[in-house]
């Protein structure tokens, strides 16, 4: 009980009349979008066909594989053949998932949709219980809301990728985080890390912290053992399978950081033109008989790249930043009766705002950064750490919680009216009223 805290407190608020309100608001909105998107699914994506590939050797031939020769950005079979050879190119967690699901021999694209719904919800209601225990019921119910709805979010539930996982498992740590279960949260923080590698230098940055810092100490370095505690056995077993220290992948670090010196237009095209046509890009693939190869050639064509031309590079940089945040929400256009460039004004100007808004709720929050100051660690480190590689707004989603409960904040601190907080339902509000006039009846 010590070590994963008092469920009680959680439980208690699972059961409250805003909780379930959230919940049915996060099911509705999380099972649309899967059931949207699953039917217009023909096929797989790249990135969604890696883990399925690797997920099926796992499930039917037992060993961390795409289960036939694999080359960089391309789709691997999910009934490869062999060679069964083990690979660090993914992290391991997704595609265990995937496995653990997979009943049949079909791949099971519907139970991992519905992990997706269950995941997210959970994720929406401990953004609801992180606010109100860092601000009030109000904020919770507005940052709640923000998470149950927002577009690429929720359009992400339906998506095969790992933002889902990688955001509940995140969200679940902060939980823990905030009532200083520090082995328990880093416990959650490792499982995230075997998701997404980006929390693994997040996660040594809290223990140098711990060594400087007297500050929450003890916190800091169970949650910083606990983590790379979890981490420790994955990299032992790429040791010994990849002849190579890879803490826990090698597919991303290179390819990031070399198209994040490629200048791709913000109009007329996909960025991923520019970057497919780039000739380093194209070179290190062509050249590579493996995706971990193709990574390594591409760091070293990155780092001259930056050599040769800091200050182009910089240059660069400075204006392709802004991606991470361009949010366009052209997912939406094909079931929403208005005009593509409308949606994507909305769409786009709401995510500025929320991170405006965020920002501001951060800077409202520095009286009080002992209580929140774990909350923003993660989203600052997010944005430094994408500076010098390429970013697209997919990559915001696991921080979306987080910016939700500052902005909302923020709303609340410059004097948002009660009937313009779009977060406490209608429903609980007739409620309320009703059982006052019965009070007043008597």
């Amino acid at each position: 009980m010590m070590f994963w805290g008092k469920p009680t407190s959680l439980v208690k608020e699972l059961v409250s009349k805003p909780a379930l309100f959230l919940f049915a608001l996060s099911i509705i909105s999380r099972l649309g979008w899967v059931i949207y998107l699953h039917q217009g699914r023909h096929e797989l994506g790249i990135d969604e066909s890696e883990y399925f590939a690797i997920a099926h050797s796992i499930r039917f031939h037992g060993v961390f594989s795409f289960g036939a020769p694999h080359h960089w950005a391309s789709a691997p079979p999910l009934d490869g053949n062999g060679p069964f050879t083990p690979t660090a190119a993914r992290s391991p967690l997704y595609p265990l998932l995937i496995a653990a699901l997979w009943w049949s021999t079909a791949p099971p694209i519907w139970a991992v949709e519905i992990t997706h719904v269950v995941l997210g919800t959970i994720t929406c209601l401990l953004t609801y219980s992180i606010a109100k225990k860092v601000s009030d019921h109000r904020t919770a119910l507005i940052a709640g809301t923000a998470t149950a709805l927002w577009p690429l979010t929720s359009y992400m539930t339906g998506s095969l990728l790992s933002e889902t996982l990688f955001t509940f498992l995140m969200m679940s740590g902060l939980w823990l985080w905030s009532m200083q279960r520090g082995w328990a949260a880093g416990v959650m923080f490792g499982a995230a890390a075997l998701t997404r590698p980006i929390v693994l230098p997040f996660v040594v940055l809290i223990g140098l912290c711990a060594l400087i810092f007297k500050f929450n100490r003890a916190t800091h370095i169970k949650l910083a053992l606990g983590a790379l505690l979890l981490i420790a056995p994955w990299t032992v077993r790429n040791i010994a399978t990849q002849r190579s220290l890879i803490p826990i992948q090698t597919q991303g670090w290179g390819a990031n950081l070399l198209l994040g010196t490629i200048d791709a237009p913000y109009r007329g095209e996909t960025p991923w033109i520019s970057y497919n046509s780039d000739p380093d890009v194209k070179s290190a693939i062509a050249s590579s008989t493996n995706e971990t190869e193709a990574e390594r050639k591409m760091l070293r064509a990155a780092i001259v790249r930056i050599r040769n031309n800091p200050f182009g590079w910089v240059a660069i940089r400075i204006k392709q930043y802004p991606r991470l945040f361009a949010d366009t929400g052209m997912y939406i256009v094909p079931f929403v009766p208005l005009p593509a460039k409308v949606i994507k004004i909305v769409v786009l100007w709401g995510t500025f705002f929320l991170t405006a808004m965020a920002g501001l709720g951060m800077a409202l929050s520095l009286k009080r950064w002992r209580q929140r100051y774990f909350l923003a660690a993660f989203p600052l480190f997010m944005c430094l750490i994408q500076i010098p590689a390429y970013g697209e707004a997919r990559f915001i989603v696991p921080i979306i919680p987080m910016l939700a409960i500052f902005g909302a904040i923020a709303l609340c601190s410059v004097g948002v009216p009660p009937a313009a907080s779009f977060a406490v339902p209608a429903a609980i509000q007739l409620g309320r009223i009703a059982k006052d006039q019965r009070v007043s009846s008597r």
